[in-house]
């Protein structure tokens, strides 16, 4: 059974994705070029990281394979030991995918073929389609969904014995998956699973997202730029600009980001933004019964794809771990 939450995502949210989701896509019997289509998506190559080392350039991490090892040694090393010996070309002079990205270019074609090449494309998403998208293909296999939030939850020590819905519903289960984002709504009230925070080695505290007019020509890349009090990301989409940024309050408020956003997004804002508290930290994914994924279990800034990357990963290794009975879950040592 499936329980959607009334407003999961805000209107102006965008998920990025590297490489690996489209294997996550495959499973689900989903092809690239429906997912691009129904989320009005873009394949992208690469990040470009700007303003954060000062003066320097700045650095486009791009979606190709890793070159040549020598002698089973990776080629980072030989670049480091070259760089340190007076070598001027930068680590990402070296990428396919970086070089494809600055030109514009797309590995894949405008009728949705993609060559042989070491390089395969991350994606950006309208958050909300994809989320519409996942949902009708949870439902056309036969999972029954409900759109309902949870209003309490029914424990017997570690283990959660039912849900009530707001609309009065009582779901049991065997196993229940926390996938409620932060707020991690079955996750955050088992016994001593306590969240551990992080607030002291992340700066910012909030997170702003809005809609900026569709680029043109449209990149192949997204631009995460850093700012005094914290940082921006540009991630085009077909049909819109999505931004998100991630700032310290105490250095910058709400309002002081938001009219700050043309200048420093060369863009102007279009449509309404949405501003939430952000709290990073941790708490153990599997407790009892209940698996928590993505960021109901790690909460980390929206930076490198992370967001889908973790939800991913809790994923795999919740079908490589599954429990084989519903007693007794050992499954959950080795899977936090």
């Amino acid at each position: 059974r499936l329980v959607q939450p009334q407003q999961a995502v805000q209107g102006a949210d965008a998920y990025t994705a590297v490489p690996s989701l489209g294997a996550l896509h495959s499973l689900l019997g989903l092809d690239e070029a429906t997912v691009l289509e129904a989320t009005r998506g873009l394949p992208v190559l690469g990040q470009r990281f700007a303003n954060w080392s000062r003066a320097k350039a700045p650095f486009t991490h791009g979606y190709d394979t890793h070159r040549v090892a020598l002698n089973d040694i990776d080629f980072l090393q030989f670049w480091v030991k070259a760089r340190g010996e007076g070598m001027g070309v930068d680590l990402d002079d070296f990428s396919l995918a970086v070089a494809a990205a600055k030109q514009g270019r797309s590995p894949v074609s405008r009728d949705g073929d993609r060559p042989e090449l070491p390089v395969s494309p991350g994606y950006h998403l309208d958050a909300r389609a994809y989320v519409d998208l996942l949902r009708r293909t949870a439902l056309q296999a036969g999972i029954e969904g409900r759109g309902a939030d949870v209003r309490s939850v029914q424990r017997d020590g570690a283990r959660i014995a039912s849900v009530t819905l707001a609309d009065g519903l009582t779901v049991q289960a065997d196993l229940f998956i926390d996938a409620s984002g932060p707020a991690a709504v079955l996750a955050s009230s088992a016994p001593d699973a306590a969240f551990e925070s992080w607030r002291h080695w992340f700066g910012a505290d909030r997170l702003l997202v809005a809609s900026a007019p569709r680029l043109k020509p449209l990149p192949a890349f997204a631009q995460i730029a850093a700012f005094p009090a914290g940082w921006i990301g540009l991630h085009p989409l077909k049909d819109r600009t999505a931004i998100v940024a991630a700032y310290d309050s105490r250095m910058m408020g709400d309002q002081a980001v938001l009219d700050a956003l043309p200048v420093l997004t060369g863009l102007p804002v279009s449509g309404d933004a949405a501003v939430e508290d952000f709290h990073a930290g941790v708490r153990p994914a599997w407790t009892g019964n209940c698996v928590a994924i993505g960021s109901a279990a790690v909460s980390l800034e929206p930076l490198d794809a992370v967001q889908l990357h973790l939800i991913h990963t809790g994923l795999s290794n919740l079908i490589g771990l599954f429990p084989t009975e519903a007693a007794a879950m050992p499954e959950a040592e080795a899977y936090n």
